[in-house]
């Protein structure tokens, strides 16, 4: 098996032992990421069970959900994927989240990969447009942080809201497509283009345009922002 395979039971067992990432890894996982059939499965029969009941599946109830499975095929693959997911370890939350995001983004990869192939095979442009959105969607996979966040009081929820960070625009719009939030604080983006086609004249004139419109206050204010979101996860 690959080490993509191997993770798919760690990953299906923690979904059910841990509602913190459950909770902020669902959005980004999709049954076509797994390559086993039986992991596949089974994680459909996760998520439908969360969109029926609102609530996580315990072992039991998964194993129960199997015997509406009518093929009978894909019933044992389930089965066999249970198993392994029963023996697999349990993991800390960051380390979770960070290796999902890590599964996501080599799942879509090798799916561009293909698509990209067979358009270059095929000299078909809607294969390759298709591979390039891939990679554009694989570029934006990220887990929000703030979700499971938890709050005193309702004040201190809406106030961090409102305050909330969410990145810093461009001027460009087909750029600003690409960072989806922005240039977010605590992370790195890397522009990838041929020489001498205006790459650090971008960077100069958007540091221009910041500095030129900056509120300091504002800036003082964010920084307050970032300082404390920081103090929370510690």
């Amino acid at each position: 098996m690959t080490d993509m395979e191997l993770y798919e039971p760690i990953l299906l067992k923690n979904l059910i032992k841990n509602p913190e990432f459950f909770s902020k890894s669902l959005s980004i996982i999709e049954p076509k990421y797994f390559k086993r059939i039986g992991n596949q499965e089974l994680f459909k029969l996760i998520k439908n069970y969360y969109t029926t009941y609102k609530n996580i599946p315990n072992s039991t109830e998964l194993i129960a959900s199997v015997k509406n499975i009518q093929n009978a095929e894909i019933r044992n693959s389930i089965i066999d994927a249970s198993k392994e997911m029963q023996s697999a370890e349990l993991c800390g939350t960051e380390y979770l989240l960070d290796e999902t995001v890590k599964w996501v983004k080599d799942s879509l990869y090798l799916e561009a990969l293909m698509v990209g192939s067979d358009g270059l095979q095929k000299k078909n442009d809607d294969m390759k447009l298709k591979a390039k959105q891939i990679l554009d969607e694989m570029a934006k996979v990220s887990i929000d942080s703030d979700l499971g966040l938890s709050f005193d009081d309702i004040d201190e929820m809406i106030k961090y809201y409102q305050e909330r960070n969410i990145g810093i625009r461009t001027q460009h719009k087909e750029l600003n497509k690409r960072l989806g939030s922005g240039f977010l604080p605590g992370t790195l983006n890397v522009l990838l283009a041929a020489q001498g086609v205006g790459k650090c004249s971008k960077g100069t004139d958007e540091i221009n345009i910041y500095v030129k419109d900056c509120d300091y206050e504002e800036f003082e204010k964010k920084l307050q922002i970032i300082r404390s979101k920081k103090n929370k996860k510690s």
